[in-house]
């Protein structure tokens, strides 16, 4: 792996967002120049199914801008 993707990694899903707004939340980070984002969806609150695939293409959308 190139060592330089892990300069700034950010690691995130729903279930970590005080408003359970994954996609607004990541915008800042992006933002800031992350270089890797993980869409880390599992626990309590993580959304599951469907739901979770619509919400990991919208976050790869939003990465490939």
């Amino acid at each position: 792996m190139n060592k330089e993707l892990l300069a700034l990694y950010f690691i995130c899903g729903s279930q970590d967002c005080p408003d359970g707004n994954l996609l607004a939340t990541l915008e800042k980070p992006l933002k800031a120049g992350i270089s890797l984002y993980q869409f880390r969806e599992k626990g309590i609150g993580a959304k599951d199914g469907i739901e979770k695939k619509r919400l990991g293409i919208s976050c790869t959308k939003i990465m490939s801008v």
